[in-house]
């Protein structure tokens, strides 16, 4: 049986990614191969499932079926999601904030929202240095 997981496992790590005209051949194997290992694994358990009813998916681990159904809806959402179809939803709850940085702002605020009101004057400082006379 670990003849047929290694078997099974060196095929999947081999996919021609970049030879389309090669992948249907992978495909083929790779259902052939786990069909073996499929096999493998029920004749140690005590099931007597032959090669057709193995490779039709009349026997098939439920949990094949299962993360089959999540790895499409996971794929499906990331498409959407790359293409700007669908947002991702996010729900904060807390942003972490020092007292001292909340206080600082709450300041600013405060002392902008003086000024607006006219509460408060803007300084104002008119200096000659650093430029040129124009009548020189």
């Amino acid at each position: 049986m670990t003849s047929a997981w290694k078997t099974y496992l060196d095929h999947l790590n081999s996919y021609p990614k970049d030879q389309q005209d090669l992948q249907p051949l992978w495909g083929e194997r790779r259902v052939a191969l786990l069909t073996n290992l499929l096999l493998a694994m029920g004749r140690s358990l005590g099931y007597e499932f032959d090669e057709v009813h193995v490779k039709k998916g009349i026997y098939a681990p439920e949990a094949h079926g299962v993360i089959e159904g999540e790895n499409m809806l996971i794929r499906r959402g990331l498409v959407r999601l790359l293409y700007g179809d669908t947002e991702l939803k996010m729900n904060v709850t807390s942003i972490p904030v020092s007292e001292q940085d909340l206080a600082e702002q709450k300041a600013l605020r405060d002392g902008l929202q003086e000024l607006l009101e006219g509460k408060r004057a803007l300084p104002v400082v008119v200096s000659r240095e650093g430029t040129e006379d124009e009548n020189a």
